[in-house]
């Protein structure tokens, strides 16, 4: 979509739980990743407020924006073989081509997701890892179930599982008290 001057502002939108190996194989292209709220209609509206043509979920709903304005297994199939065709790569070699960073993602059952979201201790370990270069954490409320989502993902696995343990804990202690 790049050389064929298709990649608009060259953005790519994807939401909050897309994979942190994706986003540093962009920039290692040039390429912008622009983070939503989960769900494909807000990668729709990014797309639609920002100009980019293309977005998606790591759950598979891709949008071709130029093409359709909603994910659709067959255009993303003939767009992923044009792709292929144009780096002169198979499927393999260009998965291959960037890293997935270890990720979990647990779900907590909780009574109260706002009372949870808004507890200061948990907001405060939060901003403690926000900045951190090696690690990625996203903890929000599930839009349709009584859960707080936990997503960590890092480039060591085993700090992944320990940070993860650690918010299940404390989300279910400011859950619980």
């Amino acid at each position: 979509m790049v050389s064929q001057g298709r990649l608009k502002g060259n953005r790519v939108v994807a939401t909050v739980m897309s994979n942190l190996g994706f986003e540093k194989y962009l920039t290692s292209r040039n390429l912008v990743l622009d983070r939503t709220k989960v769900g494909d209609k807000y990668v729709l509206e990014r797309m639609l407020q920002t100009g980019g043509v293309l977005g998606g979920e790591q759950s598979g709903h891709i949008i071709f924006l130029d093409r359709s304005s909603t994910g659709d297994g067959l255009i993303t199939s003939l767009e992923t073989l044009n792709t292929l065709e144009e780096l002169g790569q198979t499927l393999e070699q260009f998965v291959d081509s960037f890293p997935v960073y270890p990720q979990l993602l647990k779900n907590v059952p909780v009574s109260d997701k706002k009372g949870v979201m808004e507890d200061r201790k948990l907001k405060d370990r939060l901003e403690e890892l926000k900045n951190r270069e090696d690690l990625r954490v996203v903890l929000r409320p599930s839009g349709t179930e009584p859960f707080v989502r936990v997503m960590v993902e890092g480039i060591e696995s085993s700090q992944v599982e320990t940070i993860c343990q650690e918010l299940v804990e404390l989300v279910e202690e400011c859950s619980n008290g």
